[in-house]
């Protein structure tokens, strides 16, 4: 799995996912990466379901917010396939990057400092 072009991960991807919607039915089960490269954070998502193929291609990397990472992010899907994705930032605060990869709409909100 390749990190962004001319880049190199600087923490241990995360990879979330959603196979069920709010009323429990099956859904196209997309799996996001997020990830850490160059000081920015990337994402990029793939709806093909079988990875042990090793041919499961992946939308090309997108980078989702202008604060800088600390630390390696999470992420979670909810049922309305909004993706947030949570991070340290190198101002010591927890930030909350949410929006949707076919959108490309981002949002960073900013959560203030761990207690």
């Amino acid at each position: 799995f390749a990190p962004p072009t001319a880049k190199t991960f600087q923490y241990s991807p995360t990879i979330c996912g959603l196979d069920r919607d709010e009323n429990g039915a099956a859904t196209d089960y997309t799996r996001y990466v997020a990830a850490v490269a160059g000081g920015t954070l990337f994402i990029t998502s793939s709806t093909e379901a079988d990875w042990a193929s090793g041919t499961t291609s992946f939308k090309p990397w997108t980078a989702i917010a202008s604060v800088t990472p600390a630390a390696a992010p999470d992420c979670v899907v909810f049922t309305d396939n909004t993706v947030h994705v949570v991070i340290l930032t190198s101002a010591g605060t927890i930030a909350d990057v949410y929006g949707s990869t076919s959108t490309g709409s981002w949002t960073t909100k900013d959560l203030g400092y761990y207690p």
